[in-house]
């Protein structure tokens, strides 16, 4: 069989088919565009959850709004990704563990991290990191933090 026999064959009609005018571009787009939507829906959903969570209202006015809101964002960023893990302080943690951290931080964590970066006297090469790991940890450390704070002030004699 020579080539010119198999282009004579039923469905390789490449004169007849007319492939510059299909609707994939079409879909594709209409798709594309659905999908953006659920994924600002479900980002507004979890923002505003974050924003309860650590009540920002009644926070908002003790610490700088451009801080707390690079760390909700930095949250929300976390908590909607697609990513199969997030590293957090040179680890792989599974999504939906740093997900379900996130989501159980509060008002006091959140107090805590900002109290723990004005403290820091170090140079932050990747502030990003530095503040997934310090929001991560929060509720595993902050009891701890307090603790060993108050150990030091009654040695020191302040209590």
């Amino acid at each position: 069989m020579t080539d010119a026999d198999r282009c004579k064959l039923p469905g390789n009609d490449i004169e007849d088919s007319n492939t510059e005018n299909n609707d994939t571009e079409y879909l594709s787009f209409y798709s594309d565009a659905s999908e953006v939507k659920r994924k600002e829906a479900e980002r507004n959903a979890y923002q505003q959850i974050i924003l309860e969570h650590i009540g920002y209202d009644y926070i908002v006015d003790d610490f700088n709004r451009h801080m707390l809101d690079e760390i909700v964002g930095l949250m929300v960023d976390v908590v909607c990704s697609e990513q199969e893990f997030i590293r957090i302080g040179g680890d792989r943690k599974p999504l939906s563990v740093v997900k379900s951290q996130f989501l159980k931080l509060d008002a006091e964590h959140i107090r805590f991290v900002l109290h723990c970066m004005k403290e820091n006297t170090s140079k932050v090469v990747n502030m990003r990191q530095y503040l997934l790991a310090v929001l991560y940890n929060a509720p595993l450390t902050i009891s701890n933090y307090y603790s060993s704070l108050v150990q030091h002030d009654m040695y020191e004699g302040n209590i």
